[in-house]
């Protein structure tokens, strides 16, 4: 009798999930984000989104990717790669405005915008597709210490440096005089018969 109520729960499963897989839509297009979980004030890093298209629901050279990067700043124009049935944009930023500088609690957590892509469907209909927001943290270069400091820990420079130079000036001064000598002995040779 259990063999038998086994084998009906292992076939009632494999029907359910059948059917649910079954029921499950086609996606044309699925979009995904990817971006480094810290990050340090200033350094630059890769924000990249992948679009996996359904080719034959979907051309994938009529898809079209858009990522917002702020509160960050682009380090230039993106890079869009379509390689078979995936399209992928590639873009260089970096945490280079106040709105993403670290307070009293690093790393402070900061949320980029969903990337989207859109695309119009083999049979007409307009699509288009978020990927979820990536959370990515930017941390200080300070240590626990330095931020609790009263004073900084760096100095600002105020003053001109003291001048440097190749040769001493006393070497410099003997070098000329030596010169001077070594070609007044040939003008005294060329003006001595002249004198006579």
């Amino acid at each position: 009798m259990r063999a038998i109520l086994v084998m009906l729960a292992v076939t009632l499963t494999a029907l359910v999930a059948t059917a649910l897989g079954a029921a499950q839509p086609v996606q044309p297009l699925r979009v995904s984000g990817s971006a480094p979980r810290t990050v340090a004030f200033g350094d630059s890093f890769a924000l990249v989104a992948r679009v996996h298209i359904d080719g034959d629901l979907v051309d994938p050279s009529d898809v079209q990717v858009e990522a917002q990067v702020t509160p960050f700043s682009a380090l230039g124009a993106p890079e869009l790669r379509r390689s078979g049935n995936e399209v992928v944009l590639k873009e260089r930023v970096a945490c280079l405005e106040a709105g993403c500088v670290p307070g009293k609690r690093s790393p402070r957590q900061l949320t980029l915008p969903s990337v989207r892509a859109t695309a119009v469907a083999k049979d007409g209909t307009k699509l288009s597709v978020r990927s979820a927001p990536l959370e990515i943290g930017v941390a200080t270069r300070l240590t626990a210490q330095e931020i609790r400091a009263r004073s900084p820990l760096y100095a600002r420079q105020t003053g001109l440096p003291a001048p440097a130079f190749r040769l001493a000036p006393g070497l410099l001064i003997v070098l000329l005089l030596v010169c001077a000598v070594a070609l007044l002995a040939p003008a005294a040779l060329l003006v001595r018969p002249v004198l006579r």
